[in-house]
């Protein structure tokens, strides 16, 4: 409790404003560092599949590329819950043929290019992963429908396909780039909802303030009597609960009729503790905040009902059930 400037609780205040404005910028800063984190990834040189193999270096974790230039032909296809994956025969314009796991998109951009031109010319790239021994059987089988008089077998298989498969699914982000992007558009958006919340407490505090007359509350507020809250933005005077926690908030304690305290989760997570008032009116009121002070806020509590001892204290089934019929009874006459 600070009894020294409870007046203080009528000032102007921009913080929101502040916060609006870092927040934003801070969004920003991390978009421009994810962007360039993105064009450092597409400075990576994919090497010559072809040449990977030739060389028995298709590795795990290399980066190739492949020079399509036939359309492509699905031979197997792995279903899971996230849609699947679909592994086809890809063909180089000297007929050499690969193992690539593509997306439907690509499937389709190459059909269509070869629909309309009778032709294809596509550079994909991708990381290599090792074959399965099941996706190699797969691959054999579908090369023999392709090439009745191949002599492909397991025995000579790396000579056409390698040991390895291509997977333009995987990029060479690390991942990094796309979550910092993420958090940026996130905080950009987050300071768009500060800077409205903002305004409609502007607007709260403005309309409070000429309802109730700045000089009326200010004399209350220079009441010695007065006790400040400075950390929970709230004033208990004479006549009048002044609170700033949600634009500004004058009650007086005659018209309060359930009084409580609530412990807010996300995700079971505790987000904080608020007073809660229900007045008359059926009007609920946010007074107070703290995020692990419970015995703070229950000595406001106390403090608040020592000015109206009618006051229903505390969430329980039986003040619920009594400020539904005290708010109906007021309701009917």
């Amino acid at each position: 409790m600070d009894n020294n400037k409870p007046i203080s609780i009528l000032k102007n205040s921009n913080k929101g404003l502040l916060v609006t404005f870092i927040t934003l910028i801070i969004g920003i800063v991390l978009i421009f560092f994810g962007s360039s984190l993105e064009n450092k990834n597409e400075d990576i040189v994919a090497k010559n599949y072809d040449t990977l193999i030739a060389n028995k270096q298709d590795n795990t974790n290399e980066y190739a590329k492949i020079n399509v230039a036939y359309p492509p032909y699905l031979f197997a296809e792995e279903s899971d819950e996230y849609g699947g994956k679909k592994y086809y025969l890809v063909f180089d314009d000297n007929k050499y043929a690969y193992i690539a796991r593509l997306t439907d998109s690509t499937y389709q951009k190459l059909e269509e290019e070869y629909n309309n031109n009778e032709s294809i010319s596509y550079e994909l790239k991708g990381y290599l992963f090792k074959q399965e021994p099941d996706l190699t059987e797969l691959a054999i089988n579908a090369y023999k429908e392709i090439f009745t008089e191949s002599d492909i077998t397991k025995a000579n298989y790396e000579l056409y396909f390698g040991k390895s498969y291509s997977d333009e699914t995987i990029t060479p982000s690390t991942g990094l780039e796309a979550i910092t992007i993420g958090i940026g558009v996130g905080l950009i958006l987050l300071s768009f909802f500060i800077f409205v919340f903002y305004i409609v407490f502007k607007i709260r505090f403005k309309k409070n303030l000429k309802k109730y007359g700045r000089e009326e509350l200010e004399k209350e507020l220079l009441n010695p009597n007065c006790l400040y809250f400075k950390k929970q933005n709230i004033c208990l005077t004479d006549k009048y609960i002044i609170s700033t926690m949600s634009g500004l908030d004058v009650i007086k304690y005659e018209d309060i009729l359930w009084l409580y305290y609530e412990n807010r989760r996300y995700n079971f997570i505790s987000i904080g503790k608020f007073i809660v008032a229900r007045t008359k009116n059926k009007k609920i009121s946010q007074l107070a905040y703290s995020y692990g002070n419970e015995e703070l806020l229950i000595e406001i509590m106390k403090k608040i009902a020592e000015k109206n001892d009618q006051i229903l204290l505390g969430f329980t089934k039986e003040n619920q059930q009594k400020y539904k019929e005290l708010t109906s009874k007021k309701n009917n006459n």
